[in-house]
């Protein structure tokens, strides 16, 4: 499931900073190196239950072809709202 958003990436090619750049996006709507120092300990707890629920260990680093075909790192999204 995890691959889908990496565009059908395999799991073994995602590395540890391509799954926080996502985090980030996904959960604090802004790019990896603009968290602040309690938002990036938050999102290194997101990707560390991330890599223990998809039971994967993923590699340390960047493997940099993602970023040629991924577009959410390029995209802010709107809030969305609950009532």
């Amino acid at each position: 499931m995890l691959e889908g958003w990496f565009i059908n990436v395999p799991l073994e090619r995602i590395h540890r900073d391509n799954l926080a750049s996502w985090s980030a996006w996904a959960f604090f709507d802004t790019d990896y190196k603009e968290l602040t120092k309690e938002e990036t300990v938050d999102n290194e707890l997101i990707v560390d239950f991330i890599a223990k629920a998809a039971k994967w260990d993923f590699p340390l680093g960047v493997f940099s072809a993602i970023y040629k075909s991924i577009s959410c790192t390029a995209k802010r999204h709107d809030a969305i709202y609950f009532l």
